[in-house]
């Protein structure tokens, strides 16, 4: 992959004061946080009790997004550039969270748990104005017999964008309000660009940056408030790039705003979406051709600048791409933020497309949350609503069909069921293990997918309809989100434990069928016990049987047969849209809750240890270096993993002594993409640091770490995150 030089690439302005100042504020408690915040379940509560009469769910819903967004306060701080978010300065009350949280109309908009991102660039073209345009134009195509079924929803719509309207408008007579009093001259200019701003938008198409971001902020967060959910932001960079350069070309904007304003985006959502949100940067344009342009720098730039873990910000990487926005973009991880993420356009794009997405729409992709893949604005995924651990099936077939450790979570196990009485237990052989491994397999995964669909058939008693009017096709087939109006309704169950299952396999062939240190039903016994007594077997396991991560061919073959196995028996299913399933891996937080509901496993692992989250290096077993560990975790074909994957790799900071070192670490990158890997994200801390945070947490607190396909504090972490992370190999790149 060939780096070229990027003579235009901005300057790095560094932070901005008054943004820090508003983040400051916020990490310090002087002012609310999160739309999730108590604060606000008032206005929704009230919303929904004042529409208990209507019965038509998406007439309910459109009146109720109407009276949230026309009643919740519209607060504008001082260190505001744009208007969006209020709740800063609500009380909250416990009692009327837990009345909120009782009620059904609090349940996530969609079913989707958050994975979905909505086409601010649809709102910011057309404004309030067109999208009604676009309804009542559909409004007039319908067949006269399907009228009836589809007006209620339209009417929904349109009443959903009166509430935005409402909402802007509150907060154009707040910012009038504001300028009136205002002593300061500069301040007073800032309070009359936003009121003259929303004179015209979101009614109205916006023309210059100003109004496209606060467009955008509008929608963004009106959806926030309502579906109290998390809507990812997207494409920033790409959909704002016609107004940022008109602007430039005009003289409307200079890079130092723009580059304020994109801190500003950055950490208001930090401020109010709490660990939900997403903003992807770079990639490939709808052509295929690569793209970047300032904004994509100054994206990353606030990601250094403010040094905070949230939202998280995926690097789309696409052949021809500058050196100079290569290492802007690892930048930030040296000054201590695990962050981008880093994406391969060409894995990702094909991905998505073996996955039946239109290659247009593939190469929109966008990170929705930590790594999930969808389309900007025309997808409707189910992707993370529960954690399926690959490594359990094992546990269950050496105890003879019965699980040694109950699984009692329930959104962190396999569904409930019995043992199949024909697939085999008793094993004369290795290969015998490994059918019966694939057979229950595939006989869990058609319990899933059967329960997924389920889920997915079940409609709820308020559909809101904001999110059906940005995203694509639903105004155009009169059809809601939570119908299937979507262009794209996958589903990607999402699994942990890859790694583990697949080592605990090897580990089982070279114990039990090669080595015949044990016999199947002693290891077994073994890991019922946790090792009690047999440290020298674990050991054995641990560190004599092949291990993933080290370039060993026979551990990494049998990764690549396991994540095989899953995507095949997986793909033998269809969600109620007829669409096939296909994996998900990350791990979130719930690999270390699977290791409490996973007995100790034949790798080597104690009971209570995590079983491996992502595809990278996470049990500290890749011991021969970053080449070897890139070698094992392209040995598979990550296309197979349409809803996405993770993969982390953790980096010694004594390798980083010049910028040499630097160049370094982006070939290793884009040998790893040219290899055919997807994802990749790093941590560049060291463990002796990690073990005094975990010791000294006061003097720690704004440690960041990546965690599984998202960064965060060290010290908030659970004590067994914190073990796994300080656990992980670290590579020098020299």
């Amino acid at each position: 992959m060939n780096i070229q030089a990027d003579d235009r690439a901005p300057a790095d302005f560094g932070l901005f004061s008054r943004v820090g100042e508003m983040l400051r504020s916020y990490m310090s408690g002087e002012r609310g946080g999160g739309l999730m915040w108590q604060g606000g379940d008032i206005y929704r509560l009230n919303a929904v009790k004042a529409n208990e009469h209507e019965k038509d769910p998406y007439l309910k819903g459109g009146k109720i997004t109407r009276d949230i967004l026309s009643t919740i306060p519209a607060a504008i701080e001082p260190t505001d550039i744009f208007a969006a978010g209020a709740l800063t300065k609500i009380p909250g009350d416990p009692k009327i969270t837990e009345e909120w949280r009782r009620r059904p109309e609090a349940g996530y908009c969609q079913s989707n748990l958050g994975h979905i991102s909505l086409n601010y660039a649809k709102a910011i073209k057309k404004g309030v104005k067109g999208l009604m345009g676009d309804i009542d134009s559909a409004i007039q195509k319908l067949p006269p017999e399907e009228k009836d079924g589809k007006l209620n929803f339209y009417e929904s719509m349109k009443t959903a964008l009166d509430g935005v309207l409402c909402y802007a408008a509150n907060y154009r007579e707040e910012a009038k309000r504001l300028s009136g009093v205002e002593p300061d001259e500069n301040r007073k200019s800032e309070l009359e660009r936003i009121t003259a701003a929303l004179e015209r938008v979101p009614f109205e198409p916006a023309e210059t940056l100003f109004e496209a971001v606060q467009t955008m902020l509008l929608f963004h967060f009106a959806g926030l408030l309502v579906n109290v959910n998390s809507n990812m932001m997207g494409r920033v960079d790409f959909f704002l790039d016609e107004y940022y350069k008109k602007d430039i070309a005009l003289g409307r904007v200079t890079p130092e705003e723009a580059s304020e304003w994109m801190q500003y985006v950055y950490a208001k959502s930090s401020e109010l979406v709490n660990l939900g949100d997403a903003v992807t940067i770079g990639g490939c344009d709808l052509e295929g051709r690569p793209f970047w342009n300032d904004l994509t720098y100054f994206i990353l730039d606030a990601l250094k600048a403010l040094k905070h873990h949230q939202p998280q910000v995926g690097f789309r990487y696409a052949e021809g791409m500058p050196r100079e926005l290569m290492v802007r973009a690892f930048l930030p991880l040296l000054s201590g933020v695990p962050q981008p993420g880093f994406f391969n356009d060409d894995i990702c794009v094909a991905a998505l497309e073996r996955a039946g997405f239109e290659t247009r729409d593939a190469r929109d992709y966008v990170n929705c949350a930590c790594v999930e893949l969808s389309s900007y604005g025309r997808s409707n995924i189910l992707s993370g609503y529960t954690y399926y651990n690959i490594a359990k099936p094992v546990e269950t077939l050496l105890n003879n069909g019965v699980d040694m450790i109950e699984e009692r979570t329930a959104h962190t196990a396999w569904p409930k069921h019995e043992f199949p009485k024909d697939i085999p237990v008793k094993f004369s052989s290795f290969e015998d293990f490994q059918e019966s491994y694939r057979l229950y397999m595939g006989y869990l995964l058609k319990i899933l997918t059967e329960n997924t669909n389920g889920h997915l058939s079940r409609k709820p008693s308020v559909a809101y309809p904001l999110s059906s009017v940005l995203i694509d096709d639903c105004i155009e087939k009169g059809t809601a989100v939570t119908d299937g109006g979507a262009r794209y309704k996958h589903t990607f169950p999402n699994f942990v434990g890859l790694v583990t299952a697949a080592d605990s396999l090897s580990a089982i062939r070279q114990c039990v069928y090669e080595d015949k240190k044990l016999t199947l039903e002693e290891l077994a016994d073994l890991c019922s016990a946790d090792f009690e007594g047999h440290e020298d077997i674990r050991l054995y396991l641990l560190n004599k049987c092949p291990k993933f991560g080290n370039g060993d061919k026979k551990a990494d073959a049998m990764v690549e047969w396991v994540y095989g196995a899953v995507a095949g028996e997986l793909g033998k299913h269809e969600n109620i849209y007829g669409i096939k399933y296909a994996p998900c891996y990350f791990g979130e937080m719930q690999y270390v809750i699977q290791a409490r509901h996973t007995a100790a496993t034949p790798d080597g692992r104690r009971f209570g240890e995590a079983v491996t989250p992502t595809l990278g290096g996470d049990q500290g077993r890749d011991r021969l270096g970053l080449t070897a560990l890139i070698e094992s975790v392209t040995a598979f074909d990550h296309t197979l993993s349409s809803g996405g994957l993770s993969a982390n790799f953790a980096i010694s900071p004594l390798s980083f002594k010049s910028s040499e070192d630097v160049d370094i670490l982006i070939s290793a990158l884009l040998t790893y993409f040219e290899k055919g890997g997807m994802q990749a994200q790093f941590n560049y801390v060291s463990a002796d640091k990690l073990k005094d945070a975990r010791k000294n947490p006061e003097n720690h607190k704004n440690l960041l770490v990546r965690v599984a396909g998202f960064s965060g504090y060290f010290v908030n972490q659970t004590r067994e995150i914190q073990n796994q992370i300080i656990e992980r190999t670290e590579h020098a790149l020299r």
